[in-house]
């Protein structure tokens, strides 16, 4: 049985909605929620990144009552302060910062709450030392690419229970495996829908700048912007490419993870929550469908499972039965995912080559 986690919806008639996906797939379930806080709570800390849009929601006993509800439904539940950047600690407020975190803290674990999902290297060492009571994991904001980076880590804080590698490595299979073969006792989750661009050069420093707060930047270069403009110009220079060359895992492919012992995923979309829920739900629905056989979502749109080019128009044009098979083949990266990040684009043009397929085939080119 594969396990998913999500991110939890903003409204119990729709956490029921999704728990519902469970009544009707078989290969697969919704088993966690990962969730943090909007940054106008009064319980939001430095800690977490800002991704709760539904800032209209302050008081913290909202958020509260939605936890509890999941957590009454048997849902595992993951706080994330998975902030990655560095802690101010050598400022006044510091120490505010810290008597607010222990606040939060002390009102999950009343709540029910034991697993926290965490992005720092400080932070880890201080809540595994001082809140032996939750169960920690790491984000994959850390970002590491490397096996020598996971067994440091793991070297450095043996208290974690289980990572999330980074985006870039999910084609990585030889590395996954050897991660899997040589901690056996650390759990594996691996995002799965997320869609950002393959080796994108912007990723770490886009997730430190994420904030709350509308500001005027002196020059628009130096906006918060910049990085979704600049992102967007590359895959708009050669969509087909970019999804070629993405790390997304789809449906069909999942099977491939399980031989090699990884039976855990997460969906991303909470970003999406703001506009239209009812979307990502049924986003997570068509996902969960399409492991048990492609066939039940084949008349869908391939963007329909993929969240950052959800909206995107161009995409729609494809369904998925029709560029299934021009897609890269899991089964090459099985056996060369690792070479990937050493001969991508200029010994190996495997990905450039599906590309045009899908050019030749779909769009008569």
């Amino acid at each position: 049985m594969y396990q998913f986690s999500v991110p939890m919806p903003f409204d119990k008639s729709l956490i029921d909605k999704l728990l519902d996906i469970n009544k009707n797939v078989e290969k697969s379930q919704i088993t966690s929620f990962y969730f943090s806080l909007p940054s106008t709570c009064e319980l939001f800390t430095i800690y977490e990144q800002y991704r709760n849009d539904f800032t209209e929601h302050s008081d913290f006993n909202y958020w509260k009552d939605l936890i509890k509800y999941s957590l009454d439904k048997g849902v595992d539940f993951i706080y994330n302060l998975n902030n990655p950047k560095n802690l101010p600690v050598e400022t006044d407020s510091f120490k505010q910062e810290l008597e607010k975190l222990h606040i939060l803290l002390n009102e999950l674990h009343l709540i029910g709450v034991n697993k926290l999902r965490i992005s720092n290297h400080k932070l880890l060492s201080y809540i595994a030392r001082k809140y032996r009571y939750f169960t920690l994991y790491a984000s994959t904001s850390f970002e590491y690419k490397l096996i020598k980076e996971y067994q440091h880590f793991i070297q450095i804080h043996p208290e974690v229970k289980q990572i999330v590698p980074s985006h870039d490595v999910n084609k990585n299979f030889k590395l996954l495996y050897n991660i899997k073969k040589s901690n056996p006792f650390i759990d594996i989750e691996l995002m799965v829908n997320e869609g950002c661009i393959g080796g994108c050069s912007l990723r770490f420093d886009h997730s430190c700048e994420i904030m709350g707060i509308e500001f005027e930047a002196p020059h628009e270069r130096l906006s918060y912007g910049v990085y979704g403009h600049l992102c967007g110009k590359t895959i708009q220079k050669n969509p087909l490419l970019y999804l070629c060359k993405s790390q997304i895992i789809y449906p069909w492919e999942i099977e491939e993870y399980g031989k090699i012992g990884i039976n855990k995923f997460k969906l991303a979309g909470r970003e999406d929550f703001k506009r239209d829920m009812n979307k990502s739900v049924n986003s997570y629905l068509l996902y969960l469908k399409g492991v048990d056989n492609v066939k039940n979502i084949e008349e869908e749109p391939i963007n329909s499972i993929i969240h950052h080019i959800g909206g995107d128009r161009y995409f729609n044009k494809f369904k998925i039965k029709d560029i299934k098979n021009l897609l890269p083949n899991i089964k090459h990266f099985v056996k060369k995912g690792h070479l990937c990040t050493s001969l991508c684009g200029v010994e190996c043009n495997y990905c450039n080559q599906c590309s045009e397929k899908i050019k030749k085939n779909l769009l008569k080119i």
